[in-house]
C-alpha cells in the first residue's frame, strides 16, 4: 500500500471520529442549554419544622412522595441528594432517606399500605429515633396512638410502616439503601 493511501485512510478515520464526537458534544451541549438552566435539583435536608403552615409542609412533601389520600397532618426530616441528570453531570439513582409521619382519616389508612407485606416490629424499629429525636411535637395529643401497631415493609425492603389504623396515623421510612 502507498504512503499516500494510508494518509487517506488516516485522514478518513480520523475525519468520522471527529464527526462523530462534534455531533455527541454538540448534542451535550444543548442538552445542557435547554436544561441546564431550567432544572430545579431536589436535592436537600429538610425538616417539616421549618415550614410555617400545614399547607407548605404538604406542598413539599408532595414533591417526594405519592399522596394517596388527604393528608390531615404530617412531620417529617428528608434527606434527598438528586443525581439525576441536571445537564452538568452524567445522571444516576438519587440517593435518599425519607423519615414521614402522617395523619390521614383511618377509613384511608389501607390506601397508604398496597404494595406492604407484614413483618415483625423488631425488623423496623431502629429507624424511629432518627425521627423522633429533638420532636417532643410527636408526642403531643394530635399524635396520640392507642391501638395496636401494624408492621409492614415494602416487598424488595426500600419502605417500612408502622400503621395505627385506628388513629389513621402511619410512620414511614423510605430509603435507596435496600
Amino acid at each position: 500500500m502507498s504512503k499516500q493511501k494510508l494518509i487517506f485512510i488516516f485522514i478518513g478515520i480520523f475525519g468520522v471520529f471527529l464527526i462523530a464526537f462534534l455531533a455527541v458534544a454538540g448534542n451535550k451541549m444543548t442538552y445542557r442549554a435547554t436544561l441546564g438552566n431550567s432544572y430545579k435539583s431536589l436535592t436537600t435536608k429538610t425538616k417539616s419544622t421549618s415550614f410555617l403552615s400545614k399547607q407548605d409542609k404538604f406542598n413539599f412533601l408532595e414533591k417526594y412522595i405519592k399522596f394517596f389520600s388527604p393528608i390531615i397532618d404530617t412531620e417529617y426530616y428528608i434527606d434527598y441528594h438528586d443525581n439525576s441528570a441536571n445537564g452538568m453531570t452524567i445522571p444516576g439513582p438519587s440517593d435518599y432517606d425519607m423519615f414521614i409521619v402522617l395523619k390521614v382519616a383511618p377509613k384511608d389508612v389501607n390506601k397508604w399500605l398496597a404494595g406492604f407485606e407484614e413483618i415483625s416490629s423488631v425488623q423496623m424499629c431502629q429507624w424511629l429515633k432518627k425521627l423522633f429525636d429533638g420532636r417532643p411535637e410527636l408526642n403531643s395529643n394530635s399524635w396520640k396512638r392507642i391501638s395496636r401497631p401494624s408492621f409492614l415493609m415494602r416487598k424488595n425492603g426500600s419502605a417500612y410502616i408502622i400503621a395505627f389504623l385506628n388513629e389513621g396515623i402511619i410512620f414511614k421510612y423510605i430509603t435507596s439503601e435496600y
